[in-house]
């Protein structure tokens, strides 16, 4: 253990790594939660025709939006 902590301590870039990593984990999982925030209401909310044209709509759009989150 204390030869792979020590390793990691050579490397230039890993704190950063470490640090920023963190922020990342948050923005992805807020960005999950604030996706399941939008498509549960209109899951809920629209029946029929309405509900498959608005997710197919919304759920591709949020897709994209999470993926520029990775």
């Amino acid at each position: 253990m204390r030869a792979a902590l020590a390793e990691e301590d050579d490397v230039p870039g890993a704190s950063s790594a470490v640090m920023t990593g963190g922020f990342r984990f948050y923005r992805r999982f807020f960005g999950f939660v604030g996706s399941a925030v939008a498509v549960v209401p209109v899951d809920a909310l629209t029946d029929g025709r309405l509900r498959v044209v608005l997710l197919w709509i919304i759920v591709p759009l949020l897709a994209v939006a999470l993926s520029f989150l990775a």
